[in-house]
């Protein structure tokens, strides 16, 4: 959040979007402040900045803005209520998810049920993992929900987006687990621009975080895909036998122990004599 979410703030509460004519601001900054209010309207105790403890703000829900882009794209509402593409054809979207990431999968069926709400017909498909990597591998998806990050701890982004340079693009039908390529099958020349860059600065550096900066700008405009969540976990521990884990004023090793990073926290964590 220091490095991009609070410096971008006022750039996303002020990005537009035309609208027919009009236009529209997507970015809701109050988001915060509504988990907030929600939470205390349960009865719970919330203190401290609204925004430190749930994260910045969101995308808003408008599906009356929805609506007036597909119009104007040639989309129309049967009497149904279910939308036909220009042709007139009912609009069917292909969903493919995985149920054994859990956070994906719930992901998808959010987007099933809203899309449906919606009046979009939805083609949701659960897979097997073999099958899902296999269909992302070759292109064989209109929609897929992957659980990715474009930024790492550190901040450094160039790791996360070097697979989508150019010359590593593969057409769909190729397989790109044999081309170093990203199964988005993303052809973009000024991402390729934004990634040469990065590699003439370090990683931890100033230069670093303002290119990825203005690259999530990019991101957002272009809406290659629409980040749905932030990773939300909380890390327990049981001290009664060892002792020495990872916290927030200690944070020296890697506290997810579902993860093989956690390995680190094991080496070090010490027996309670218990």
């Amino acid at each position: 959040m220091a490095k991009y979410h609070n410096p971008m703030e006022e750039w996303l509460t002020n990005f537009e979007l035309d609208v027919d004519g009009e236009k529209y601001k997507p970015y809701d900054p109050t988001v915060p402040d509504q988990i907030r209010a929600w939470a205390e309207a349960q009865g719970y105790a919330v203190t401290g900045e609204a925004r430190d403890m749930f994260g910045t703000g969101w995308w808003k829900y408008a599906p009356d803005v929805a609506e007036k882009l597909l119009v104007k794209n040639g989309f129309k509402k049967g009497s149904d209520g279910k939308w036909m593409t220009a042709d007139g054809k009912l609009w069917t979207i292909d969903l493919q998810s995985i149920p054994d990431e859990n956070d994906a999968f719930r992901m998808a069926n959010a987007a099933k049920d809203q899309w449906s709400k919606f009046g979009i017909n939805v083609n949701f498909q659960s897979l097997e993992r073999s099958v899902f990597d296999q269909n992302v591998a070759v292109g064989q998806f209109q929609i897929y929900t992957p659980w990715y990050s474009w930024s790492l701890a550190s901040g450094d982004a160039w790791p996360q987006i070097q697979s989508l340079r150019t010359d590593r693009y593969a057409p769909v039908g190729s397989d790109v687990r044999t081309t170093g390529g990203n199964g988005m099958r993303i052809k973009d020349t000024e991402i390729d621009k934004f990634i040469a860059e990065m590699e003439k600065v370090s990683p931890d550096s100033e230069e670093n975080f303002a290119l990825v900066t203005e690259f999530l700008k990019y991101w957002v405009e272009k809406a290659y895909f629409v980040t749905q969540i932030g990773f939300k976990k909380f890390v327990t521990w049981d001290q009664q036998y060892w002792t020495g884990f990872p916290t927030s004023e200690d944070p020296k090793y890697m506290p997810l122990y579902w993860f093989h990073g956690g390995k680190f926290t094991f080496e070090v964590i010490k027996p309670a004599g218990k």
